[in-house]
Order: C-alpha cells, then sequence, then structure tokens
C-alpha cells in the first residue's frame, strides 16, 4: 500500500507540479509575447513525463480508491466521506479527461496566436483541476482543509 501511495503522490507532484510551473511560468511570459511557440515547446517536453505521471495516477488511484471504498457502486453514492471524496476525485478526473480531449483534437491541432487565448483558458482550468485533486487527496489523510 505505502509504495502505491508513493507512487501516487509522485505522479501527482509531476503533474500538479508541471501544470504550476506551466500556467504561472510560462503562460505569462508566452502570453505577454503572444508567443504561442513557447507554450508549444514546453507542451512538447513535458507530455512524455506528465501523461505517463497521469496514468501512473489514474491506475494507482483506482487502486487506492477500491482499498478506501471497496465497492465500486459506493464511489458516486456520496454516502461518506471517503465515498465523497472518491467520487469527487473522479468527477475532476473526468473533468480533465474532458479539456484534455478538447485541448488535443481542438485548440492545440490549430494553435497560432490567436488560439493562445483558449488554450490559456484550458491550461489554467487544468491546473485548478491538478491543485484540487492534490486537495482532495490531502483531505483523504487529513479532513478537510477547511
Amino acid at each position: 500500500m505505502r509504495v502505491v501511495l508513493f507512487l501516487h503522490l509522485l505522479g501527482a507532484s509531476v503533474w500538479a507540479g508541471g501544470h504550476l510551473v506551466l500556467a504561472l511560468s510560462v503562460l505569462p511570459r508566452a502570453w505577454s509575447r503572444r508567443d504561442h511557440a513557447a507554450v508549444a515547446a514546453f507542451e512538447e517536453r513535458f507530455e512524455p513525463i506528465g501523461i505517463p505521471a497521469l496514468v501512473l495516477q489514474i491506475v494507482t488511484g483506482l487502486w487506492l480508491a477500491h482499498r478506501a471504498v471497496p465497492s465500486y457502486a459506493d464511489w458516486f453514492g456520496f454516502g461518506s466521506a471517503r465515498a465523497t471524496l472518491v467520487g469527487v476525485k473522479l468527477v475532476l478526473l473526468g473533468l480533465t479527461a474532458v479539456l484534455a480531449v478538447h485541448a488535443r483534437w481542438k485548440v492545440v491541432p490549430d494553435l497560432d496566436e490567436e488560439r493562445l487565448g483558449p488554450l490559456a483558458a484550458h491550461i489554467i482550468a487544468v491546473t485548478v483541476l491538478a491543485v484540487l485533486f492534490v486537495y482532495v487527496g490531502v483531505s483523504f489523510r487529513f479532513g478537510s482543509l477547511t
């Protein structure tokens, strides 16, 4: 269990950390210069690390979710604190997937100076979702941080 949790946290570190760097460092500079190539270059370097990190999170996250809430039927039942956290993480995963598919097929292929705005919106949204993933994950151990 500890190894699986460690791998999950490692994947989360790469995924959330990479998106924070993108949103807070690369994107502002690219936006001010209207340089879509800078974002594309970061994505090209990050994707071979970020996508496997996300896949690692999904696989280990499903394993951890099953350990926390053994009945798959309860994952969206929101009948307990743990089931609610699992359900919220799955909703965040679904939203991340929708944004990723939309970006991959609709925004990135035609990326130019004018499409930088929609891409920036995707980057910010995925970054917020990544941070929320971390927040909800911490809540498994420490409860809500509010």
